[in-house]
């Protein structure tokens, strides 16, 4: 009789896990299914309605973010959440679009971005009803900067807006008033006033 095949040939063998996979193999696959995963999701951007991703810490794969551009339009709500403050290069998403990028958003009301990069002049920011932002810990606007976001948002109902260092304004303050808002948290702690009739928040001119 022919001796047996070397190695396991049973089909029905369980299949090995990843805890039995050399440590730079289970590397690789971390590092690239966030990039296959993504790119599948914003092939699908124009489809989107909600997209909401939240994690606690950096990702060996978190680069994948990038790749989230270009129009939504029948997206409503965009988040991206990190419990964890990380530190991150430009990144060339949506939230760091330039003012002028012809971005088509007409649906937009609610955006999160916590800890994750972003420009206060992005067309992201604009007309929405729910604004939640938390700035990188080395992200620090000035003052008129962070009025020109909330200028761009009249009809916002709820605003957190939390950074870990204001710069003082380059260009003088104007008068802003924001009367839809009912729920308001500004500056870097959790410090939040909240008010069942609509308020009329004034920044004057110092």
């Amino acid at each position: 009789m022919p001796p047996s095949p070397a190695g396991n040939q049973d089909g029905w063998a369980p299949h090995t896990s990843s805890h039995d996979r050399p440590a730079n193999v289970v590397s690789r696959v971390s590092m690239h299914w966030g990039h296959i995963a993504f790119f599948y999701l914003v092939e699908q951007m124009h489809r989107w309605e909600r997209f909401v991703f939240r994690f606690d810490k950096q990702f060996t794969s978190m680069g994948a973010l990038k790749s989230i551009n270009g129009d939504a339009p029948l997206l409503r709500e965009f988040e991206v959440s990190s419990v964890e403050a990380a530190f991150f290069a430009e990144w060339p998403w949506l939230p760091n679009a330039s003012a002028g990028s012809p971005v088509v958003l007409p649906n937009l009301q609610t955006l999160t971005l916590q800890h994750t990069p972003f420009k206060w002049s992005s067309p992201m920011l604009r007309n929405l009803h729910t604004l939640n932002l938390r700035a990188l810990p080395t992200s620090h606007l000035p003052l008129d900067r962070i009025l020109h976001i909330l200028s761009n948002n009249i009809a916002l109902q709820s605003v957190a807006l939390h950074f870990q260092g204001v710069l003082p304004a380059v260009l003088p303050l104007q008068p802003l008033a924001l009367p839809s808002v009912t729920s308001i948290s500004l500056g870097g702690t959790s410090s939040s006033r909240t008010c069942s009739t609509p308020l009329l928040y004034q920044r004057s001119r110092v």
